[in-house]
């Protein structure tokens, strides 16, 4: 046996004697299954309703990001002066692998997961916390899902519409409108649509409408469908109005490619999502 073969030999042994390393843990905080609260590091964002003082012709603009404690803080000013805080937990670590412990009470006997950085970790009934190994990642988003709490009971349907008669577009149902520019916005956040922050479903659909419109126009048709889109949230939608704005669209024989950005204008038309959607012709 030559010195290779036995390099090899040892180097396939290696995942069974993993070496010691000193992790650094985290303790995220603890969800409460019962009431769906979360305690302990996240985000939280403050937006002052009064316009800070300006000249008569100064242009918003934000400070630049810093830490401060624990916590990386921003802050950003819109098209009205107004300032919103964002303080994002930003524990500071050395040069060393990071674990983060997730923490949950009232689960019942169901298993539960988390989220982080794309990559999704069960959790058998039972296990009250997990650790979840970031190794050296310089930031991770994460979230803890969690079945219905024993007792929820969902409500029933409604009777629905009648859809042989007219029915509004889609986007209209998530309180979308059309300006005096032709553009689509959302005016603003309600209930239905996110109290803290614009949910998904809204951003999709107004900006999924946005690329029909914008390709009808390109294409010089209006019996065109959606062969393929990919959205990509970008920052949370906090104020609004949020306007879908075409940004780019390309023609060929088969179609068109639109991309959309969604901007929130009440935080200086910062995007809050890109769109990019493909379209063909239906006949």
């Amino acid at each position: 046996m030559s010195y290779l073969d036995v390099f090899q030999r040892i180097k396939s042994l290696e995942s069974a004697f993993p070496l010691p390393i000193d992790y650094f843990t985290i303790d995220m905080g603890t969800f409460d299954a019962a009431t769906g609260a979360f305690a302990g590091r996240i985000t939280h964002s403050r937006t002052d309703p009064e316009p800070i003082e300006h000249g008569p012709h100064q242009h918003p603009s934000n400070p630049k990001p810093h830490f401060q404690g624990e916590f990386w803080v921003s802050t950003t000013i819109d098209s009205r002066w107004r300032k919103t805080l964002t303080r994002v937990p930003a524990p500071k670590v050395g040069l060393v692998p990071v674990l983060l412990k997730f923490n949950i009470k009232n689960q019942g006997a169901s298993s539960w997961a988390v989220v982080v950085a794309g990559e999704t970790k069960t959790v058998r009934a039972g296990q009250s916390s997990i650790l979840i190994n970031i190794w050296d990642h310089g930031s991770a988003n994460w979230s803890v899902i969690c079945p219905t709490p024993e007792g929820f009971v969902y409500p029933e349907p409604g009777e629905g519409i009648d859809e042989a008669g007219d029915v509004p577009p889609l986007w209209q149902a998530y309180t979308g409108r059309r300006r005096d520019d032709g553009l689509l916005e959302i005016p603003g956040l309600r209930p239905e649509i996110g109290a803290e922050r614009l949910h998904h479903g809204p951003m999709l659909v107004v900006t999924e409408a946005a690329a029909i419109d914008a390709a009808s126009h390109a294409l010089g048709t209006d019996d065109i469908g959606v062969d393929q889109l990919a959205m990509t949230i970008v920052a949370p939608g906090r104020v609004g109005p949020f306007v879908a704005v075409p940004v780019s669209v390309g023609t060929s024989e088969d179609g068109a490619a639109c991309r959309i950005e969604l901007r929130d204008a009440g935080r200086n038309d910062r995007v809050v999502a890109t769109t990019v959607t493909r379209l063909r012709p239906v006949n």
